[in-house]
């Protein structure tokens, strides 16, 4: 049996017992007045029931939908990370290489650059003949991303944990405690969502 068919059946148990308590009140005061406030006192009763169950259920999903943003974040995050870390071992891999490459030329072009009468054009030469360091931008705009990723990972946890605080105090005050023990609503506890 579903949840919601065990609460629709608690509220229904709960609804024909009003009727009876009322019925029973009425017919031992002789009074159609009293009866008539029990009865009212009862429908409000079931009215408060209902809309806290509606307030409640509310709170547990803006929490289940918070988490489940937080998930999807830290997923994208590690995605991204892997990606900062390739292009991070590209860029160094390139560095090596046009450093290797700058000595190797100089220490070749060291005899003809002390003899030429223009030295910097060599210079301008050798550095034109290497490979420019175009991760560089890819790094730094990876690096931008990952550091707003995780501005936003740090904002949604504070989000889960004000949604989930919010709830505990709606779970956990008087007289909403009552209607939500009788639905069987729960404080949350457990706050480590993956992080």
């Amino acid at each position: 049996m579903s949840d919601e068919a065990i609460k629709s059946g608690i509220s229904a148990a709960f609804g024909t017992a009003v009727t009876f308590v009322s019925f029973v009140v009425f017919v031992l005061s002789g009074d159609p007045l009293v009866g008539l406030f029990v009865l009212a006192g009862l429908v409000w009763a079931i009215i408060a029931q209902w809309l806290l169950h509606i307030e409640l259920t509310k709170l547990s999903e803006d929490i289940d939908e918070a988490v489940s943003n937080f998930r999807m974040l830290l997923s994208r995050t590690e995605l991204l990370q892997a990606r900062v870390e390739q292009i991070a071992d590209a860029l160094s891999r390139d560095e090596a290489l046009v450093h290797l490459g700058i000595v190797d030329g100089l220490r070749s072009a060291a005899a003809t650059l002390a003899s030429s009468p223009a030295p910097s054009f060599v210079l301008t030469n050798l550095a034109a003949n290497f490979p420019k360091l175009n991760n560089v931008a890819g790094f730094t705009e990876a690096q931008r991303t990952a550091r707003e990723m995780e501005q936003r990972i740090d904002t949604d946890l504070r989000s889960v944990y004000s949604k989930v605080a919010a709830y505990n105090m709606a779970v956990k005050s008087p007289p909403t405690s009552f209607f939500a023990g009788i639905m069987n609503f729960a404080p949350r506890s457990d706050l480590n969502y993956g992080r």
